[in-house]
């Protein structure tokens, strides 16, 4: 069984954590302000640096009739902590563990199943050797067009090109040993979310063996992969539906619009009704044919409109306006932006994880991709995903 990447089901699942935290009850209390916290300048620092928030605190909100009528943060007490030992009962799991898939399901069919050479570019991921930082937050309600939301993405752009030098460092070390070993590999594009870049070579069983036979190697795969946006038939999930299940209306009249979210779909029609007046929609990018940083607008091909009539959907759920109606109105009311990852024919691997790195240097603080992409665990977009 190979696996398989949710984006939406990661981060719906953060989203519920989040709520679950914000009613608890915390002991003494301090008031602020619910809908403008207050922020002075060692919280903007602490935020931009991308260090953590201060630990061990509760959040408390009151809701009633749909507005939020306090805030109330509070230190945990003492004796909420204890140092008793817990024993546990370890148990054998029932399925046993296996070494984690190196190759892709396409490779190891074609190359080892059928004998045939491979000669379309691949992702080469490596064995992490990094720890990836924290980037920055922007602070509520600022954006990226202020001078703080500027300097928050200076101080992203400086973290990518360190992580850059380090990883290109690890590459040319890579090629060069998979050269002694007679296999030659161009590199056409390195990663920096990831310790892994695309290139070009050929692939037969022995080129393959002999990769396979380095330890540096984690996994490789097919830079385009083909698979289909997943698809829901059910006309019972509209999205008015969707949200009742979730209860999700009462946080949406608390107004809470700051921030960014990501998704890495198809593209969307950005003229629709549901994005404009009042439009929530920010970034337009092509990471399939929009380069590295998906916005070469000059490239052949650059094209950010749906090419499978999913992310325009997928959009219009998460931010869609309510001209339509309240039923179609989306989840949230936080700005979006949409970075391409399929082409007419199916998802581009290598242009998920570019997706995925850019929605990162910009500040998306939720990633929703709609992929499911048929890899092992060390995949890219799989490792892309968890360094994310």
């Amino acid at each position: 069984m190979f696996g398989k990447t949710y984006f939406g089901v990661l981060v719906i699942a953060v989203i519920t954590i989040t709520l679950v935290a914000v009613g608890c009850v915390p002991p003494t209390p301090v008031p602020v302000t619910p809908t403008e916290p207050p922020m002075n300048d060692d919280d903007v620092n602490r935020l931009l640096s991308g260090r953590e928030d201060p630990y061990n605190l509760v959040y408390h909100v009151e809701i009633a009739d749909g507005k939020d009528v306090s805030f109330e943060i509070g230190e945990l007490p003492e004796d909420a902590f204890g140092d008793e030992e817990i024993e546990v009962e370890r148990k054998e799991d029932a399925v046993p563990e296996r070494e984690p898939d190196r190759v892709h399901p396409i490779l190891q069919e074609l190359v080892f199943g059928r004998g045939e050479v491979f000669t379309e570019p691949v992702i080469v991921v490596l064995q992490e050797t990094l720890t990836i930082p924290r980037f920055p937050s922007l602070p509520v309600g600022v954006s990226r067009d202020s001078d703080i939301g500027k300097r928050a993405l200076a101080i992203s752009e400086d973290r990518i090109e360190q992580l850059l030098s380090k990883r290109s460092a690890d590459s040319e070390r890579f090629l060069q040993i998979a050269g002694e070993q007679g296999v030659q590999i161009e590199l056409m594009e390195q990663y920096w979310l990831i310790n892994g870049f695309v290139a070009k070579t050929e692939l037969d069983t022995d080129a393959l063996e002999r990769l396979l036979s380095l330890e540096q190697l984690s996994y490789i795969q097919p830079a385009f992969t083909g698979e289909e946006p997943p698809q829901d038939g059910n006309a019972n999930n509209d999205v008015d539906d969707g949200r009742a299940r979730i209860v999700s209306d009462p946080y949406f009249n608390l107004g809470l619009t700051s921030g960014y979210i990501g998704l890495l779909d198809s593209g969307i029609r950005d003229s629709h009704q549901l994005f404009n007046s009042p439009r929530q929609v920010d970034f337009l990018r092509d990471c399939v044919n929009g380069g590295a940083n998906c916005n070469n607008t000059a490239a052949a091909g650059y094209n950010t409109t749906d090419n499978w009539d999913h992310g325009t959907s997928s959009a219009g759920i998460l931010v869609g306006n309510n001209r339509l109606g309240n039923a179609f109105r989306g989840v949230t009311d936080i700005t979006l932006d949409s970075w391409k990852i399929y082409t007419a024919t199916g998802l581009d691997s290598a242009a998920a994880v570019r997706g995925i790195q850019r929605a990162v240097a910009v500040l998306d603080r939720v990633l929703v991709g709609e992929i499911q992409a048929i890899e092992g665990e060390n995949g890219a977009i799989a490792v892309a995903s968890d360094n994310a």
